[in-house]
């Protein structure tokens, strides 16, 4: 094998390197942080790893990693489950989000999600992105 070949196969080698490194999904974030604009607020980003309707009209969607209840008390958000968002269905904007992030869902996509409020003790979700 001459030089030429080695520097191509080399090259091809770290551009599917950097390439395997840009395609790998990123590490699911779940916070509670201050804003500097608004109220204080908690986010997530990663995958839903399930989600669901109950009786009462409020759809949940489980989280691959939970907020931690004790990060949302330092913030002001009374919550008895980091585990998932709740979308409150009888809301039009609300069931749109929720639509939208169960689309997400089936569709494998990251999500983003905040909220600035609580509902029966879960994060009702205000904000969501899809990636």
């Amino acid at each position: 094998m001459n030089i030429k070949n080695s520097i191509f196969f080399l090259a091809i080698f770290v551009f599917l390197s950097g390439s395997i490194y840009f395609l790998k999904p990123p590490e699911p974030l779940a916070f509670c942080k201050s804003s500097k604009t608004s109220t204080p607020y908690c986010k997530f980003v990663g995958n839903a790893s399930q989600v669901y309707v109950n009786s009462e009209g409020t759809g949940l969607v489980v989280l691959e990693l939970p907020i931690n209840i004790q990060s949302a008390s330092d913030y002001g958000y009374e919550i008895t489950s980091g585990s998932a968002f709740a979308f409150d269905l009888k809301d039009q904007n609300s069931r749109m989000m929720f639509d939208l992030v169960t689309t997400a869902f089936f569709n494998d996509k990251v999500i983003e999600i905040h909220a600035r409020d609580v509902k029966k003790g879960y994060l009702l979700a205000d904000r969501v992105w899809v990636r």
